[in-house]
């Protein structure tokens, strides 16, 4: 697991600041969406989960307290956390939380599992 901050570049004539990239030449699959949990929640609601992608997260309100990769990080808002595919995980939401993710990699396909 690794994570970092959103930070913001000063000069607005140039409003774009990359802060992390990942290159993945394999992926084929880039899934994203939304997460809002309550404070207390658990995910999963019990054991550990564990994703067949890299799942990134970006946390943009609240405080979860995650464990991955043998570390537990404490993850506010503004904080920017990456966890690779297959890394045994679990999480517990300190406060009201709301999150942005993006999983990818390769996943097969359902054409190819078919035959």
């Amino acid at each position: 697991m690794e994570k970092t901050a959103l930070t913001w570049t000063d000069d607005v004539s140039d409003p774009l600041f990359g802060i992390w990239r990942f290159v993945d030449p394999a992926a084929n699959v880039i899934e994203i969406g939304t997460g809002r949990f309550a404070a207390g929640q658990k995910m999963p609601e019990t054991g550990n989960s564990q994703h067949p992608l890299r799942e990134i997260s970006i946390i943009l309100e609240g405080e979860i307290e995650t464990k991955s990769g043998g570390k537990t990080e404490r993850l506010r808002a503004g904080d920017i956390v990456t966890i690779p595919p297959h890394q045994i995980q679990n999480s517990r939401f300190v406060a009201d939380t709301k999150l942005v993710y993006i999983f990818f990699g390769h996943r097969r396909c359902r054409e190819d599992e078919d035959s």
